[in-house]
């Protein structure tokens, strides 16, 4: 079983794998990749974002309530 803090931390990796990819295969790069890739992988990312920061309150309540 993992900790609040490594399951965000695991998400914080995720978060950053999918913006360089946004950044090397989204709209204006070089390698761009199809529009409806690039609306999917930027809806997971906001998907990831919420989940790391509702994460990230679990911690403060849980280090509140120690």
């Amino acid at each position: 079983m993992f900790s609040l803090t490594e399951k965000r931390d695991e998400i914080q990796k995720v978060i950053d794998n999918t913006r360089a990819w946004l950044s090397n295969h989204g709209p204006g790069a070089k390698n761009a990749w199809p529009q409806h890739e690039c609306d999917i992988k930027q809806r997971r990312l906001d998907v990831f974002k919420e989940i790391r920061d509702d994460l990230e309150i679990a911690i403060e309540r849980k280090r509140g309530a120690a």
